[in-house]
């Protein structure tokens, strides 16, 4: 008999335990995942059970970014994106860097009030939009002076190459292509990737980055922008093989855009950084030192301008341009134009937004005309803008923001042209005006 009472107190002991446990970790699942993420992998998520601390409906937060901040390619990028999981804005705008917020912070943000700003468009952005990147800051910080401003830098697998035989270099990726299509796929896949990385892992691997890559943090850690850096410690030398094995799980299969756990990741650690920075709600503001006037139809396919462009999907439906319909003077004896109104009373500074290829030009280039008043006057002036996006060898299809000039107050008539009309039609995807000619020289490169 003692022994059966011995068993029996033996196991409402353990039950006891086993409740204790639930109602200490009622994530206990997720928790224990957690755990084994943290020996597997060679960054960690944050210790602080930092959901008890951040409360979306008291913090208001907002992200800035590009395709990966958007979430593409999840199924449901709105609920799924870091930003979506932490209840916040996303304004993130897919195939485009900082160049149009730090030009159109007004026009998208307006009256709203923030208390954490995410910025997330590196480090595809370290060469060719720097200036955009701290101008963003320094618009923001302006306006909301009691904010938490939090950069995202994380590297991709794409910034890696296989130094094969003969100095010849090699992505992982095309290696991994070739393995997947042997296996009968259309492209690479995770196990092609993560069979890419062992088998080459006694060749050398270079990691490309910038060369002075402190300089976010240096830029954008002190006044006038005083922001944090969350980012992930670059690959060590030698090891670069492993960190390549050790991301793939971050992004999706495409090594851009981030995975579900890759998303989930960030928004840990932008909680973890919320947390010690133990911000506060507040409703201080400063008046906008500058107002914009923007429009962009990429991702809703909606204008209030008027023009005589048709509207036009792209990308599998996802996305939307104004195409310069290419026989519209000979067929219709009228230009490809957008009527824009300047009703500030002053001159102000006109960009377009276009798509733009790289390494091939698909467009050739297009021209830009300005006509006051009436589309029948002779052009006030005109200017030409590059359709190509030739910083990188994979190929890209992406937004860029050229400077067209001074627009006069008052209707003007902007005609948008091929350059060569035999090529793919110029795809207008926005109008920029400010008052103040931000960034000018910072507009050559966007990726998303």
């Amino acid at each position: 008999m003692s022994r059966k009472y011995a068993a029996i107190i033996a196991l409402a002991v353990v039950a006891v335990m086993a409740m204790l446990a639930v109602v200490r970790f009622p994530n206990d699942r997720r928790r224990r995942r957690t755990m084994q993420t943290r020996r597997r992998l060679s960054f960690e998520y944050s210790d602080f059970q930092d959901e008890e601390y951040y409360n979306e409906k008291d913090l208001r937060l907002v992200t800035f970014g590009t395709s990966r901040g958007y979430g593409s390619g999840l199924a449901d990028p709105a609920k799924q994106c870091f930003t979506g999981l932490l209840n916040g804005t996303n304004l993130a705008i897919r195939a485009s860097t900082a160049d149009y917020p730090a030009l159109c912070a007004y026009s998208m943000l307006q009256e709203e009030v923030y208390d954490v700003i995410i910025i997330e468009y590196l480090p595809q952005s370290y060469s060719h939009t720097r200036e955009s990147l701290t101008e963003l800051g320094k618009r923001v910080r302006q306006r909301f002076p009691d904010a938490l401003i939090i950069y995202v830098d994380i590297w991709s697998n794409h910034q890696f190459h296989v130094r094969m035989p003969g100095n010849n270099l090699k992505t992982p990726f095309a290696l991994a292509e070739k393995k997947a299509i042997a296996r009968g796929l259309k492209g690479k896949d995770r196990q092609s990737m993560i069979e890419t990385a062992t088998e080459y892992k006694q060749t050398p691997w270079i990691f490309h980055n910038e060369e002075d890559s402190n300089w976010l943090r240096e830029a954008v850690s002190r006044p006038p922008i005083d922001a944090q850096v969350l980012t992930i410690k670059r690959p060590e030398k030698g090891a670069e093989f492993q960190a390549f094995k050790e991301m793939i799980e971050f992004y999706l299969d495409d090594g851009i855009h981030f995975s579900n756990f890759g998303h989930d990741w960030v928004r840990r650690e932008i909680l973890k950084i919320i947390r010690e920075a133990k911000q506060e709600r507040s409703d201080r503001l400063n008046p906008w030192a500058s107002e914009d006037k923007c429009e962009n139809w990429i991702q809703t396919g909606r204008t209030s301008l008027i023009t005589n462009m048709g509207m036009i999907p792209f990308s599998h439906g996802k996305k939307f341009a104004l195409h310069s319909y290419r026989h519209r003077m000979a067929r219709h004896k009228e230009p490809n134009f957008i009527e824009l109104e300047n009703d500030s009373g002053v001159a102000q500074h006109l960009y377009i937004s276009h798509m733009a290829s790289g390494p091939h030009d698909f467009y050739g280039g297009g021209h830009v005309e300005i006509r006051e008043r009436a589309i029948g006057r002779p052009a006030k002036y005109n200017v030409t803008f590059s359709t190509i996006a030739n910083y990188t060898t994979w190929a890209i299809h992406v937004i860029k923001h050229d400077y067209i000039g001074k627009i006069e107050p008052g209707r003007n008539y902007v005609v948008i042209e091929n350059i060569d009309p035999a090529l793919e039609e110029i795809k207008t995807t926005g109008l920029i005006m400010t008052p103040a000619p931000f960034v000018v020289n910072g507009l050559s490169g966007n990726t998303g």
